[in-house]
């Protein structure tokens, strides 16, 4: 089996496994989910999900602490290696267990200094290493002395869930795919190319049509989900109503191809996504795939008194809702989309576009059901609302 470290919004993280790789995670403990899948499938892809923060090999979903298993374990991770051994240890977990975590890091320390080798534990504040110091000591990278291990209480037992490191996400690499770009544009917005990868892949695990290549973003900004598309081999399309954000965006992909040597160009033009027929833009091509962040109406730093609140509402909800009329009769049935909409988030009140009801009239049918997918940091107004969809 292998493990995945679910993001920060764990609903999304397990949303985007299922979209990916067809099955319905199972949830291991804390912040761990599992999917039987081979490691050469999950090391494949791992670098396509954005919101995964590491994927690791299952050793076991029962460890007791005792001395015989220590053993075994480090028998197992360190029997052909000699020298010095850089051990790194992530919790996950309720901190009212975290003293099983200390436990085991000096249990892991004495059976290997018992088996004759040096061994150096990576310090940490916090439980969990971050990205940063699991790269900064090279604990993911294949080498047998440098490993992580993943913990967490199994549930409904005193036993641990233990795992070993095979893939972190590559920060650097995210970095430089967002603020490295030449143009970057806040006022409209600034997703993340990590949310960008997740979008595409709830796209693409709600298309049912075969093997789906084509993608359009009809609200492409400064083109960061095209970017990203392009990336995952997919040909990608785009359009905005604004001629500086497709000046924007050819310039970035254009960094992005020379950047990473991509020979495929994308096609973009200027349009109104209420009135744009791409059906006809794109013919003989057909619209497979539809990953974008809509109109997020005006940013907010502040809750807005109530009446602003509906004003802002409405505009973004005529405009949202018109988009979706146009869009709904160009797409073949089978289309996956995933759109990024506004929520506010207004005094623990959560307040959702009024046109969201008007899905199924459109024929377009939710594959998310019941899953409240809201991409929203806590000192947010404004939440980005993941509607992944099928065309019926």
């Amino acid at each position: 089996m292998i493990v995945f470290v679910l993001g920060r919004q764990p609903e999304i993280s397990l949303a985007e496994l299922q979209a990916v790789y067809h099955q319905t995670p199972k949830l291991l403990a804390g912040h761990l989910a599992g999917l039987d899948i081979e490691q050469e499938t999950a090391l494949a892809t791992a670098k396509d999900l954005g919101s995964i923060v590491k994927v690791a090999e299952l050793i076991s979903d029962s460890f007791t602490l005792d001395a015989d298993n220590i053993a075994r374990l480090t028998h197992h991770l360190f029997d052909q290696t000699t020298g010095k051994i850089t051990l790194g240890i992530s919790y996950y977990g309720p901190p009212t267990k975290s003293k099983l975590a200390a436990n085991f890091s000096q249990a892991m320390r004495t059976s290997l200094e018992q088996s004759g080798h040096s061994v150096r534990l990576v310090p940490s504040e916090q439980a969990t290493l971050s990205t940063a110091t699991v790269l900064h000591n090279k604990l993911a990278i294949g080498n047998p002395k440098k490993v992580e291990l993943l913990l967490a209480p199994a549930p409904s037992s005193h036993r641990l869930v233990v795992a070993k490191t095979i893939y972190i996400q590559d920060i650097s690499a995210y970095t430089l795919r967002d603020r490295g770009r030449p143009r970057r544009d806040t006022r409209n917005g600034m997703l993340p190319p990590k949310l960008a990868q997740t979008m595409i892949n709830l796209a693409r695990g709600a298309c049912q049509l075969t093997r789906p290549t084509n993608l359009l973003d009809p609200f492409c900004g400064t083109g960061v989900i095209l970017q990203e598309a392009g990336l995952m081999g997919l040909t990608t399309y785009g359009s905005d109503n604004n001629p500086r954000m497709i000046e924007y965006t050819q310039t970035n992909l254009d960094w992005l191809a020379r950047r990473y040597q991509l020979a495929s160009r994308p096609r973009l033009t200027i349009a109104d996504a209420t009135d744009f027929s791409w059906q006809q833009w794109l013919a003989p091509n057909r619209l497979e795939l539809i990953a974008s962040e809509t109109y997020l109406g005006r940013p907010y730093t502040s809750p807005p008194h109530l009446s602003e609140l509906k004003s802002n509402l409405h505009d973004c909800n005529v405009i949202i809702g018109k988009f979706i009329a146009n869009l709904s009769p160009q797409l073949p049935s089978g289309a996956g989309i995933c759109l990024g909409v506004p929520a506010w988030y207004i005094r623990d009140h959560i307040h959702h576009l009024p046109c969201l009801a008007e899905l199924p009239r459109h024929r377009l049918r939710s594959v998310t059901t019941g899953a409240n997918l809201i991409y929203h940091r806590p000192d947010q107004v404004v939440g980005r609302e993941l509607l992944v969809l099928q065309k019926a």
